[in-house]
Formats: C-alpha cells, sequence, structure tokens
C-alpha cells in the first residue's frame, strides 16, 4: 500500500498486523484527499507508531474518521491518538470508540483547527470531560454520544474568545446517551466585562439542539436566541426542558419532548413567548397531568400537536379551540383525559341558538385508546377534515351511528376514517335523504350485528369512491353488510375476526360483471374467521392479484401440486396468496 505514492482516493483504511496493513503504509501516501476513515485502531500501539501516518501533513483530506473496535480497556488510546493529530485544513473530525480517560493536547482544544465545520464523538467510553469547543470559528454541526463517563459540561467548554462570542457558527448540537450527565451549566465570562460593556453572546446561530437518554441531567443552559427545533428525549427531570424553553426562547418552531418522568406540565410562556411554534409533540410523559391552564393567544402558528401514551393528562387547555392554523390533532393513549375542551357562542340572546367555534384548518383527527373520554365535541371535525381516526373510546356518550350521521351530514372533504371500538345501539340507524361522501376512499370501521345498518349507510353513500374497506367484526360476527356487493370502486378489501361466518358467497363479490365488486377487488385479506370453510368461486374472484389468508383454520387450502384441499382451485389462479404468513406457489407465477 505505501508504494502507491501517487493514490488519491483512500475512503477506508483498516490497520492490521500483517504487512501491508500497519499504520505505517499511510506515510508516503502524501496525495490522499476528501475522507480518510482509519478503523481497528487498538491494533497500533503507541504515539510513535501512530505519527508515522503522518496525518499532520495531507492537506487535502478533510474529512476525517478515527475508530477503535468495541474491547475492553484502552490504556494506550491516549497515546495512539496524540500521535494521529490532523492537519490544519480538516473540516470535518469523527473520534469513535476512543477508550482514553482525557483526550489529548491537539483535540482538546484543536488549536489551528480552525476549519472545523463538523465534530462528532462518539462511544469515547471513559472520557471524563468534553474538550473546549466554542472558540472553533467555523463549527457548524457538533455530535457528543456515548460519553457515559462526563459527569459535567462546564465552563471551559464554551472557549470564550476576545470578542466574548462562543459557538458563533454552531446550528446542530445532540447530546446522546451520556447517562452520568448531571449538569450542563451556563457559560460565563471568566473576569469583569471590559470598558465597553460589550455582552457575553453564546450559541447565536444555533438551531437545532437534541438531548437524547441523559436521564441523570438536572440543568442546562438557557442562551439560545435563535432556536428553531428542540427535542429532548429520556431526561428524567423537567428542570433541563423548563431552563431551555424559559422566557428568553421566543424563536422555537418545533418541540419534540418524550420520556420526561419529571414534567406535570409545559412551561407557561412557551406558547405565549414563542408565536411561530408549528409543531408541538410530546409521548412517553407518565406524569403529565396537562399541557398549560391557557394558551394566553399563543399558539397561532400551530399546525399540529399530537400526544402520546401521557396516562396521567386530565385535561387540554380550555382555549384549544383558538389554535386556528392546527391542522393535524393526535391523542393516543391518554387513559385518564375525560373529555376535549370546546366552547359554545350565544347569539341574539337566545340561549337555544348555539354555534360551535371551528378549528376551520384541521385535516386530520386521531384520538385512540382514551379509555374515560367520554365527550368529543364532534363538530370540531371541521368542514376541512379529510382524516378522522376513533378507536378504543368505549365510554363516549355518542354511539357509531351519530358519529357516521355527522360524517355525512358535514365533513365533504373526508377521505380516510376510522372508526373502532365505540359504542353502539341496537336501535336500527338509518340515513335520512340522499346523501353521498364522494371522497372517502379509505374506510376502516368495526362491524357487529349492532353496527351494521350504520355500515350498510356509509357504504352506500360512499359506493362509488371507496377503494379500500377494512371491516372488523367480532367472535360472534356473521353476516356482512349488504352494500359491500356495490361498491364498484373498491380494490381491497379486509375481513378481520368474523367468528361465526362460514361462507363468503358469490353475491358478496358479485357475477363478474361491470357493475359490482367483482370487476374491482384486487386485494383481499383474510384473517382470525374461524369458522370460515368456504371461499366464493373462481369466476367471483377472477381479478384478484393478491390474497392473504391467516388464522383461517377451518378453511382447507393447501399448495402444491398434489393433495389440493377443496378450495385450491378456486384460487390457484391468483398470482400472490400468502398463507398463514407465508406465499405459496400459484399456477399464475
Amino acid at each position: 500500500m505505501g508504494r502507491l505514492t501517487s493514490l488519491r482516493t483512500l475512503p477506508y483504511f483498516g490497520v492490521g498486523d500483517e504487512k501491508g496493513c500497519r499504520i505505517s503504509e499511510l506515510e508516503c501516501l502524501k496525495n490522499l484527499e476528501g475522507k480518510l476513515e482509519i478503523f481497528n485502531l487498538e491494533k497500533v500501539h503507541d504515539k510513535e507508531e501512530a505519527k508515522r501516518a503522518d496525518l499532520l501533513q495531507k492537506p487535502k483530506i478533510v474529512e476525517l474518521v478515527l475508530k477503535w473496535s468495541n474491547r475492553e480497556g484502552g490504556n494506550g488510546d491516549e497515546s495512539v491518538l496524540e500521535g494521529l493529530q490532523p492537519h490544519p485544513n480538516l473540516e470535518s473530525l469523527k473520534i469513535c470508540g476512543f477508550g482514553g480517560r482525557s483526550l489529548p493536547s491537539w483535540c482538546s482544544n484543536m488549536p489551528g483547527l480552525n476549519k472545523l465545520m463538523e465534530i462528532r464523538l462518539e462511544r469515547c467510553k471513559e472520557c471524563e470531560q468534553v474538550p473546549m469547543l466554542g472558540h472553533l470559528p467555523h463549527l457548524k454541526n457538533l455530535y457528543l454520544d456515548g460519553l457515559v463517563n462526563v459527569r459535567s459540561i462546564g465552563s471551559s467548554f464554551y472557549g470564550i474568545d476576545e470578542k466574548c462570542v462562543s459557538f458563533p457558527a454552531l446550528e446542530m448540537l445532540e447530546l446522546r446517551g451520556m447517562s452520568e450527565l448531571t449538569e450542563w451549566l451556563q457559560a460565563e465570562l471568566r473576569s469583569a466585562a471590559p470598558e465597553n460593556d460589550q455582552r457575553l453572546v453564546v450559541f447565536p446561530r444555533l438551531e437545532y439542539l437534541q438531548i437524547i437518554y441523559c436521564r441523570q441531567l438536572k440543568s442546562a443552559p438557557s442562551h439560545f436566541p435563535c432556536l428553531k427545533e428542540l427535542l429532548i428525549d429520556g431526561v428524567e427531570s423537567e428542570l433541563p426542558l423548563v431552563s431551555i424553553c424559559g422566557i428568553n426562547l421566543i424563536s422555537l418552531t418545533k418541540l419534540h419532548i418524550h420520556s420526561i418522568d419529571g414534567l406535570t406540565c409545559l412551561p407557561n410562556c412557551l406558547f405565549r413567548k414563542n408565536q411561530n411554534l408549528s409543531m408541538l409533540v410530546i409521548s412517553g410523559c407518565r406524569n403529565l397531568t396537562h399541557l398549560v391552564p391557557c394558551l394566553e393567544g399563543g399558539g397561532t402558528a400551530l399546525r399540529n400537536l399530537e400526544i402520546w401514551d401521557c396516562p396521567e393528562l386530565r385535561e387540554l387547555p380550555d382555549d384549544l379551540h383558538t389554535l386556528s392554523a392546527l391542522e393535524n390533532l393526535a391523542i393516543y393513549g391518554c387513559s385518564k383525559l375525560k373529555t376535549i375542551p370546546y366552547p359554545y357562542e350565544t347569539h341574539n340572546d337566545d340561549d337555544d341558538e348555539q354555534l360551535l367555534l371551528g378549528l376551520s384548518c384541521l385535516r386530520r383527527l386521531f384520538i385512540e385508546y382514551c379509555d374515560e373520554l367520554t365527550n368529543l365535541p364532534i363538530e370540531l371535525c371541521a368542514e376541512s377534515l379529510e382524516s378522522l381516526t376513533l378507536r378504543g373510546l368505549m365510554n363516549l356518550r355518542m354511539t357509531m351511528g351519530t358519529l357516521i350521521g355527522y360524517c355525512m351530514q358535514k365533513m365533504p372533504r373526508l377521505s380516510e376514517l376510522r372508526i373502532v371500538d365505540v359504542p353502539t345501539t341496537n336501535n336500527p340507524w338509518e340515513i335520512v335523504g340522499s346523501v353521498t361522501l364522494g371522497n372517502l376512499r379509505d374506510l376502516t370501521i368495526s362491524c357487529d350485528e349492532y353496527s351494521v345498518s350504520a355500515v350498510d349507510a356509509i357504504l352506500k353513500a360512499s359506493a362509488k369512491s371507496l377503494h379500500r374497506l377494512t371491516l372488523l367484526g367480532t367472535e360472534h360476527s356473521r353476516e356482512l353488510p349488504g352494500q359491500l356487493q356495490h361498491l364498484t370502486a373498491l380494490s381491497e378489501l379486509g375481513l378481520y375476526d368474523f367468528g361465526e361466518m362460514e361462507e363468503l358467497s358469490d353475491w358478496l363479490i358479485g357475477n363478474n360483471n361491470n357493475n359490482n365488486l367483482s370487476s374491482s377487488l384486487q386485494i383481499l385479506h383474510l384473517s382470525r374467521c374461524k369458522k370460515l370453510r368456504y371461499l366464493p368461486s373462481k369466476e367471483a374472484m377472477l381479478h384478484l392479484t393478491k390474497l392473504y389468508i391467516s388464522n383461517c383454520p377451518m378453511l382447507h387450502i393447501k399448495g402444491g401440486d398434489s393433495d389440493y384441499g377443496s378450495e385450491w382451485p378456486k384460487i390457484s389462479h391468483i398470482p400472490y396468496v400468502v398463507l398463514d404468513w407465508v406465499q405459496i406457489p400459484t399456477h399464475a407465477q
């Protein structure tokens, strides 16, 4: 390798003990340019051997990766890394798996590496402190990952220059997997301010900050003058979030909060101060009881609000309806949430005449598995709604029929509807007048003996537009809705948990003319139909291209060229058949 003195590109070099693989092979490759990754550095013994790579004399290498393999111990790593000092032209540096307790002098304060734009320190498990980096004038991206022995990020990290500016170009900062980190301190001037009263400026361009799996972190700075996107995940204390989102933060546009056990509510000024906040996603905060008592006129730019798996959440802001730009509202697994607030306005001093204030931009509403939710003001589903999912809401004070009726009357743009496990009634439900859902293309719905009439009504209203239909029965379900045979545009059908259904009759799919389901249906799913024995005729399934069957033990189908079951001739022409998650060969293949 060392004889290839004109070599320009060598993206990867693995150090080995055999001849031609030692790190000294890099010494004469003066013309290397672009990226160089050196791995298996544990096979380099000391500083003098590492210096044989002569990285300091390779000015055209702009991206350098130094990687040690996972192993116990790393006593010689500090010496080896000392000998791998790169040329000042370097723009990107990644150090991975380094086993020393402290970084050498050339990377503890990066003297002369002023062109660096990206630094990644990963799995440096014995390092006890992060290097001083704030003085680097062009550093844009900084990633600290798996530094599990670092307990504090202190003032030395900031490297404040004579202009009192720290991290002048940094745009992206990520702290990940620093399990022992307990404090991230504010930057401070070492002495009194000069006579011109120059102020300390920290992170003047930082827009993206991620803190992930730093469970013990209990403090963070509050100087983020232009932060736009913040993600905090797996931090036990709420204090870092409160500090970062304090009164000084006014630029936030996206906020992701995950698994903060100590969080009971969001900082009060979050919405009011950050008028451009467009996305808020909260998940796994098991002690969160409410977001904020009141939005106080904030949140006017919020377009996406998602709350996932917050079992103690009891209430949403009373002025939720003021989120005039909201397009997506998703709430999942908030078992103690009982109501979604929604005000009424009275006009003409007539208490009987009430008009609900609408979320006029709402396009997607998703509410699942909120066990105690009783009050859902369905009127918040504005005419703009395109997707509605309601699942696992068995304590709602309204029935499936009421929900479907409102959808058909008030949601002309609805294209996707999922209503599963909501209250039903044994009273027959009928549609009054002719109503169509001309845009509904995807429907997933519970279908049992109490809801079949409501399902029939919505199928009739969407007969010419529905492309995908999933019907979810019960262990007692036998009958399918009669309107199923009239869905002329349906291309995919799924039937699940029809426990008493023994036969899928020809009438269901039709007789292969141009005016029924058989001419459009291409994909059929059958699952957990425990007593199903008979499929429709081959003629009725002539246009099927894919058939999926699972957990239908009474349906006798065997692939292959012999010992076919009674239903095999009906499906042998279908190009793609999957039986219990295993594809079987057919005559069409």
